[in-house]
């Protein structure tokens, strides 16, 4: 049904979105959520990756503005705030340790 009404679209989990026309694979994410369902401060430690990833922080309801944002290593340990959610993916690491070359 949805279909006949906007048929030059695509619904992707309630959202309407635009076809790109870049014609690619769909790749895989990991992704981590975490939810602290208690009313008072929680520490989390990361998941393991690989020495060659890091989390990344995509959402976090605890913040008012949609500014998330944050690095973390395999084992870092961090609060999480009461009755919140967090969310994550699991990507390469960048390297910072390189100089631009000329």
């Amino acid at each position: 049904m949805l279909e006949e009404i906007l048929p030059k679209r695509r619904t992707v989990q309630n959202f309407v979105v635009e076809p790109s026309g870049i014609r690619k694979r769909g790749g895989d994410a990991t992704l981590l959520l975490v939810i602290n369902g208690r009313d008072d401060l929680v520490d989390f430690i990361m998941s393991e990756g690989t020495d060659s990833e890091e989390w990344c922080l995509l959402v976090d309801t605890n913040r008012e503005e949609n500014d998330a944002d944050g690095v973390f290593s395999s084992g870092d340990k961090f609060g999480v705030t009461g009755r919140s959610l967090l969310l994550f993916v699991l990507q390469a690491r960048q390297d910072t340790s390189k100089s631009p070359t000329h």
